[in-house]
């Protein structure tokens, strides 16, 4: 089992959106994920797809309430189960966020047929973001090709290298652009020391999915954006991406072939 915290240095980059399709993308590939909704002070992942009552919520267990079966999750599709949390501000009272690792390893002990556990951090280095930090074995950042956004991970990145048991395995680039004023792909890596595993373009099908309350990987499977993030999942599962030949490249092949048997 892998426990993976997707975490960013501030808000606004797209990170809840990414954990809920990369999640998706991993059941789609045949595996079982519980995403956890780790954000508890301003939660919205459920809201994001469309469950507006949950069983039991995060808020629940982190009072020391305990999960009987699978069913206290969410089952969004066949090996996607999900945690919310309450979006009530009364629900916050009594919780202890530092009781999150503890509710991580009951849930990995109990329910061992997962294979990932992927937690929704909350932005940047507050007790919540540190919480998640405490309770994943492996962090994926995610941010955009900003400097403000860029410099925010590198904070977050040099405070999470103290803690010598954290796997950092790479970073998300979202909403890329291509445009001159984002930093590229080796500028972000050498800037922050992170590799960059994935590069979702800036595509207006995860806004329209986002309004229908479905993932883009469901609702548009083929679109730009799901594509890469469903690249991001193999890499997860040490499985290259087959790249994409364009048609320009297989003319070229074409005439080269033409040439050689000449």
């Amino acid at each position: 089992m892998r426990i993976i915290g997707i975490v960013s240095g501030k808000g606004g980059v797209g990170k809840t959106t990414v954990s809920s399709n990369l999640a998706h993308s991993l059941a789609m590939l045949g595996k079982n994920v519980l995403l956890v909704d780790a954000n508890v002070t301003t939660s919205h992942l459920g809201l994001s797809l469309g469950i507006v009552d949950s069983p039991v919520t995060l808020n629940d267990l982190l009072k020391g309430k305990k999960i009987s079966s699978k069913s206290d999750f969410i089952e969004y599709r066949p090996g996607f189960y999900i945690l919310t949390s309450d979006i009530m501000p009364e629900k916050l009272k009594g919780i202890k966020i530092s009781n999150l690792k503890n509710v991580v390893a009951r849930i990995a002990k109990k329910f061992p047929e997962f294979d990932f556990i992927i937690l929704d951090s909350a932005p940047g280095l507050g007790k919540e973001a540190q919480a998640v930090f405490e309770a994943s074995d492996e962090l994926l950042f995610v941010t955009t090709p900003l400097v403000p956004s860029a410099s925010d991970i590198l904070r977050v990145s040099e405070f999470v290298s103290k803690n010598k048991r954290l796997n950092k395995l790479g970073l998300i680039l979202n909403m890329v652009r291509n445009k001159p004023y984002e930093l590229t792909k080796s500028e972000i890596e050498n800037f922050t020391g992170i590799n960059v595993v994935g590069s979702i373009p800036y595509d207006k099908k995860i806004k329209m999915s986002l309004t229908l309350r479905k993932n883009v990987v469901e609702e548009y499977p083929t679109s730009k954006a799901s594509r890469e993030i469903i690249n991001v999942g193999k890499r997860l599962l040490g499985i290259e991406p087959v790249k994409k030949v364009g048609l320009i490249e297989k003319l070229k092949q074409k005439i080269k072939g033409f040439y050689l048997l000449d």
